[in-house]
């Protein structure tokens, strides 16, 4: 048997906290790269890619692009307008 997994539509603006086994800095991509690195590892359950400029409210500062692979789906926040942008998450099954 061979089973391949799928992306469930990404969500913009979303973060899913908590559940990180990886996060590292990547480009400024839309999550594209995070997104394909999930898919091609089977821990991952679910990603959340920040770009450039992200800043969650207690933040002083911004980060640089990161990417957040995840062994658990946590209860999505989603940052709004601000970070529409800046801010995609992912599900896979």
């Amino acid at each position: 048997w061979s089973f391949q997994m799928v992306l469930v539509d990404d969500q913009r603006g979303v973060e899913f906290p908590g559940g990180n086994y990886a996060e590292f800095e990547t480009i400024n991509d839309d999550g594209a790269y995070c997104s394909r690195r999930c898919l091609e590892t089977p821990t991952c359950k679910a990603w959340t890619w920040t770009g450039d400029g992200f800043s969650r409210p207690n933040q002083s500062s911004a980060e640089p692009p990161k990417c957040y692979l995840k062994s658990t789906v946590g209860t999505p926040i989603n940052w709004g307008a601000r970070n529409f942008y800046r801010a995609v998450s992912g599900i896979v099954r």
